[in-house]
């Protein structure tokens, strides 16, 4: 609604930061998020060329850019450094997301892309951006961790689907100054609804308390450039390690796929070859059987032909016998 109340002049002065910013720098590309950023940054100074710099400041030099990646391992560095701190800071709070199934991501992101403008009245970003220009995109998680921690007692109370409602939509409500009215929330008007569900506030520039919500993030938050560094280490290295275990677990995955294409080879060359001994199995029968008649047949002959040496000697000696009659004394 806040960007529909913008002027032409405004959207053109807005699409030229934008264009600006991708023509120097093609790796920028233009998201919902850094919009909303590029929105409340022009709304601050009302110049195209003053709001320009400092989202080149914030995208460059901060190199906030790498925010908006594909998969951006900032954006994870950033979130793994706010689970860390609530860990410190808000022990029993981060023990019970975790337990419950809520990650900081599910609620978190929208904070650190957008820096806040995305979710705070726009007439409130400014007062926030001016600590985001003056220390870094650091500064964001004390924003983060201030919210948790001035809601920590509410939250600890909560089940996941209640617990995800309030950290999507209710976080700001102890910065709501008094006697603000409170409306229904439209996706949850069914007598079911929790509690949690049904009251939420428009967050406005009269009823939003920036100035203590600054106060909270500056002073109650204990955040310092070592332990962020300590956490980036920590989660470099963490990274390392799932990176060097899902590059063995791919190299297994590899070597199992291999060995499963050489036993499938080797069952079609075992049925192959289980083939040829049923053929030469049956050659060989054959030939058993034809060597069996043919010695049959042999013994047949042989059989003829003692007959026939009997006959034979018969006869010479009958022969013979009938010579010697016939020759006189």
């Amino acid at each position: 609604k806040a960007y529909q109340e913008l002027e032409q002049a405004d959207v053109d002065a807005i699409y030229n930061i934008t264009a600006a910013l991708v023509a120097l720098d093609s790796s920028i590309q233009p998201t919902d998020n850094s919009l909303a950023l590029a929105v409340s940054i022009y709304k601050v100074y009302q110049n195209e060329l003053d709001s320009f710099r400092i989202m080149l400041t914030l995208l460059k030099s901060y190199d906030g850019v790498a925010l908006y990646y594909e998969n951006s391992e900032a954006l994870a560095v950033l979130l793994y450094q706010f689970d860390r701190l609530m860990e410190e800071d808000c022990h029993d709070l981060y023990t019970h997301l975790i337990k419950k199934g809520l990650r900081s991501s599910m609620f978190a992101t929208d904070w650190f892309l957008s820096s806040f403008t995305k979710i705070v009245p726009l007439e409130c970003a400014p007062q926030i951006l001016d600590i985001v220009i003056l220390e870094g995109i650091a500064s964001l998680l004390k924003f983060a961790l201030s919210l948790m921690m001035r809601n920590e007692d509410a939250l600890l109370k909560l089940e996941f689907d209640d617990l995800f409602f309030y950290c999507k939509n209710r976080l700001f409500e102890p910065y709501i100054k008094g006697n603000t009215e409170q409306k229904d929330d439209e996706e949850s008007l069914d007598d079911t609804a929790s509690v949690e569900h049904k009251k939420l506030t428009v967050l406005t520039k009269d009823n939003f308390d920036v100035s203590q919500f600054v106060n909270d993030a500056l002073e109650k938050t204990r955040i310092n450039p070592e332990l962020l560094k300590r956490y980036n280490d920590e989660y470099l290295e963490i990274h390392r390690n799932e990176l060097a275990q899902e590059e063995q677990f791919q190299q297994m995955r590899d070597e199992n796929t291999k060995l499963q294409n050489e036993v499938r080879e080797l069952e079609k060359d075992y049925t192959s070859l289980n083939r040829e001994h049923v053929t030469i199995a049956n050659e060989l029968l054959q030939n058993q059987i034809k060597i069996e008649g043919v010695l049959e047949a042999n013994t047949e002959m042989k059989m003829e032909i003692l007959q026939l040496r009997k006959q034979l000697d018969t006869q010479v000696k009958k022969n013979n016998s009938n010579s010697s009659v016939l020759v006189p004394n």
